[in-house]
């Protein structure tokens, strides 16, 4: 039952002792989750109560509270007042600055049906509490889906529960991330009603930290989906399995490509061709939708779900990743080829469909061509991604990919290897007066390293090219310099690579007849990436590679008095090799650093730093060199 009025006074200062760094703490929290069977359909209502007290008035965010709406869920029951404290105690007063306001995005590439109730406050200062109570009916059944216990603000007291009649409906639950709050759960059955509760106190708040995961990897919630419910008329089908989840996605796609277009048929023809074999054909038309087609993500009620007609994406030359996928699909079956549709979820979601098969589990759609051999994960929005190469946002999900109806099968995006992702830079440096070092670089790049790269540049001015890249190819001390660069390859099936000149001022140090150099140009790697006083893993877009080999030229004036011993520590996490070497006319420095997990959890911080410090170890390693 909700909470009504408010009975306790509430001590400001002992708060705003306790939470210092809190800009509001939740003194109330509670979701009560009803399904009921109202003749021969369901019934979900989720009502929502929050009270929080305003700790700091000084952020625009606390003036101000959205409750979204869609096509889905339909927000009711909205009230809300302001508690405004006098020193002493605080006085109710009903909120009435709300309004209903469409959700947009301002870069132009998202849009949605979204909409959200704006509740106002901007009155409102320290001290002072915040009431919202409001329902949610989902009209969709299977986007019920998420309870959550965590939030970025503390919660003093949180209740959460679900209810439904057991005989009737099939309930599937799984719990995310439970064990790090002091969660009390309880179970009873009451009037035929099975009743799930969870309670907590002093809830902590999530925080921040550079590197860190989706927010649904650090939250604690419950996944709730319905696989079924009986009513006298019959057995309704929902999801929470993947037979049940397929079901309804082809139901959704039943009208799609439900014609053919006399149009995109000579448009795949003049395209496939000239080509042998189905494997070029298939890379034709997936390389002539990542680039005929802008990217636009697009969400309109089940539009958001259904992709619209291939023929009207190829004449509109835009699309979202439906659009994109859907065009792909439709091409190679005009033609015969084996490529089908795919929901897969992004890295941001941490359970696949084989888990708890439900609508959340995908907030993406690819395209997957099959061959005897193979399974190749086509998506398109990726710009620059070559043929046969996966997003790094959907690499070791799973895939539900539609052979047609009844038929479907699951299959796992591989992680893209290290040793794809490369950055090697490789330089040429010759000592001139003044501890001066003048050098030549070349510079490459390859798989999702070389894909950012080119994201980066593009459509970029020469200049605003050259400050990108001072910044990635900078060596040294804030004295280098970029003279000029050349990008002298740059395509999506290729390497990227580029030629560059440069100038480090005062980079050595001398003493009498020596001087001293740190060839180690990548010391700092690591310096933001020990885990100390960590809360979450450590989460990386990418494996990868990163390699140096720096050369410096004697050129007769200088001969070798000392180089660094050579060092090397890996484990299965990541590692670093460093080998010195020296001949009559130059001083060779390798470095080689991998990074071989995209996720870093805190049981790996142990061997994850151990490595690392290591490799600190070796930040003041000089090079000496004596004067002819």
């Amino acid at each position: 039952m909700r909470e009504q009025g408010y009975a306790q006074k509430t001590d400001v200062a002992y708060y705003l002792k306790a939470y210092p760094e809190a800009p509001l703490i939740y003194l109330e929290k509670s979701e009560d989750v009803k399904i009921k069977l109202v003749k021969n359909s369901i019934s979900i209502i989720r009502e929502n109560h929050q009270k929080f007290l305003v700790l700091k008035s000084n952020l625009n965010h606390i003036r101000n509270k959205k409750i979204r709406t869609d096509g889905f869920i339909k927000v009711g029951n909205l009230n809300a007042y302001h508690y405004v404290y006098n020193g002493s105690k605080h006085n109710k007063t009903p909120i009435t600055d709300i309004d209903l306001k469409t959700e947009h995005d301002d870069n132009g590439t998202f849009y949605d049906d979204d909409k959200y109730y704006n509740i106002g406050f901007p009155n409102v200062k320290e001290g002072d509490i915040i009431e919202i109570n409001y329902d949610e009916e989902y009209t969709e059944p299977r986007f019920l889906g998420i309870v959550y216990f965590s939030d970025y603000y503390p919660a003093l007291t949180s209740r959460y529960t679900v209810s439904y009649p057991e005989n009737m409906v099939k309930l599937n639950t799984r719990e995310i991330n439970n064990q790090l709050l002091p969660v009390k759960k309880t179970e009873e059955l009451k009037k035929g009603n099975r009743i799930l509760s969870w309670n907590m106190d002093s809830v902590p708040p999530l925080s921040s930290e550079d590197y860190e995961p989706s927010f649904r990897h650090k939250a604690s919630y419950i996944l709730l989906n319905i696989e079924r419910y009986t009513t006298p008329g019959g057995t309704v089908n929902l999801c929470g399995n993947l037979d049940n989840l397929h079901s309804w996605y082809l139901q959704l796609m039943k009208n799609v490509n439900f014609t053919e277009d006399k149009e995109l048929i000579k448009l795949t023809d003049s395209i496939t061709h000239n080509l042998s074999s189905d494997l070029e054909k298939v890379k034709a038309i997936y390389y002539w939708v990542q680039t005929k087609i802008a990217y636009l993500a697009y969400e309109d009620g089940l539009g958001g779900y259904i992709p619209r007609e291939a023929a009207v994406v190829c004449s509109r030359r835009f699309g979202d990743c439906k659009d994109m996928a859907n065009l792909i699909v439709k091409m190679a079956q005009t033609i015969h080829l084996p490529v089908y549709h795919a929901w897969i979820g992004t890295r941001d979601i941490p359970y696949q469909f084989s888990e708890f098969p439900a609508p959340f589990c995908a907030n993406h759609m690819i395209a997957a061509y099959i061959t005897p051999k193979d399974t190749m994960f086509l998506d398109a929005t990726g710009k620059y991604y070559p043929f046969n190469f996966p997003t790094a946002m959907i690499q070791d999900k799973e895939a539900l990919i539609s052979l047609g109806k009844d038929k479907y099968f699951l299959a796992k995006v591989p992680l893209i290897s290290k040793t794809v992702n490369l950055e090697q830079d490789s330089v040429v440096l010759t000592i001139l007066p003044g501890n001066k070092l003048l050098g030549t670089g070349y510079y490459k790049l390859s798989g999702i390293e070389k894909i950012r790269m080119m994201n980066y540049l593009d459509k970029k001015s020469y200049s605003t090219q050259k400050k990108i890249l001072k910044e990635v190819l900078e060596k040294g001390n804030n004295k280098f310099n970029l003279d000029t660069f050349y990008i002298s390859r740059q395509s999506v099936d290729k390497d990227m690579e580029l030629i560059y000149k440069f100038s480090i001022n005062d980079y050595l140090t001398e003493d009498k007849n020596l001087k001293f150099i740190n060839l180690n140009f990548n010391k700092n790697y690591f310096d933001k990436l020990l885990a100390t006083n960590r809360k979450y893993p450590l989460n990386f877009t990418n494996a990868l590679t990163a390699k140096l080999y720096v050369v410096v030229k004697l050129e007769g004036k200088y001969k070798p008095d000392f180089i660094p011993t050579d060092v090397s520590f890996n484990n299965a996490l990541l590692g670093f090799n460093q080998k010195y070497s020296k001949n009559n006319e130059s001083v060779i420095f390798e470095n080689t650093i991998y990074i071989d997990r995209l996720t870093i959890t805190p049981m790996d911080f142990k061997d994850w730093n151990f490595i690392i410090n290591h490799y600190k170890k070796t930040k003041s390693n000089l090079t000496s060199l004596t004067q002819n």
